[in-house]
């Protein structure tokens, strides 16, 4: 059977054995799933890369489309002037207070920088133009039609199914049945951690908490 949005959504339909189920809430439901996954985790499935420039006399690029968190930023380009910039970033209010205008500072090799809104802010213009690896945690993408297939690996599917029947139950009032299927999904949410962090007992870096326990 092909893993994809229209097989999750049937099989959501025969456990819940109601085939007049919204199909609209049921897809919700699965993206809800996935995206809980990709929120609060950090694994190898929402882990990205993107090449990134900022060119002289700029002091801003835009985040990658999907950006969470950044977990390295890089520069690759010129040649000898490859520099881990991870350790230069500074919390937006405190950027702000070291670095009020970019013009009181002469352009120079990009150091210090923070986010805000949708760009990552450098504290001062570049001096030339500069390449950069970005490695970052992604959103998930919105599954919509019916041959759009997961980004959690489909030997977890059952994560999403469960995920997707608890909150159809939850909508029918069923409670009970609810949180007894709510126990075994957060079961299967443990087990596939462990199989990413094998030496570290399913410990993995949390991006947020969950409201549902896993």
């Amino acid at each position: 059977m092909a893993y994809n949005l229209g097989t999750l959504r049937q099989t959501v339909k025969d456990r819940l054995t109601d085939q007049n189920f919204s199909s609209i809430l049921i897809d919700q439901f699965i993206n809800d799933e996935q995206r809980e996954i990709f929120n609060y985790y950090d694994l190898p499935f929402n882990r990205a890369s993107e090449t990134q420039t900022l060119t002289a006399g700029a002091s801003q690029f835009a985040l990658p489309t999907g950006h969470q968190k950044t977990k390295v930023l890089s520069i690759t380009a010129p040649a000898g002037y490859d520099n881990d910039l991870s350790r230069y970033y500074m919390p937006y209010g405190r950027f702000r207070e070291a670095f009020r205008e970019t013009s009181n500072y002469s352009s120079s090799i990009p150091t210090y920088w923070t986010i805000y809104n949708t760009n990552v802010l450098f504290a001062w213009e570049a001096d030339k133009n500069y390449t950069f690896q970005h490695d970052y945690n992604k959103s998930a993408t919105t599954l919509e039609d019916d041959a759009d297939i997961p980004e959690l690996p489909e030997e977890f599917q059952e994560i999403l199914v469960i995920g997707a029947l608890v909150r159809c139950l939850e909508t029918n009032d069923d409670n009970d049945i609810a949180q007894y299927q709510n126990s075994k999904k957060n079961l299967l949410v443990q087990s596939m951690l462990k199989r990413f962090n094998p030496q570290q007992s399913g410990k993995v870096e949390r991006l947020r908490n969950s409201a549902r326990g896993i």
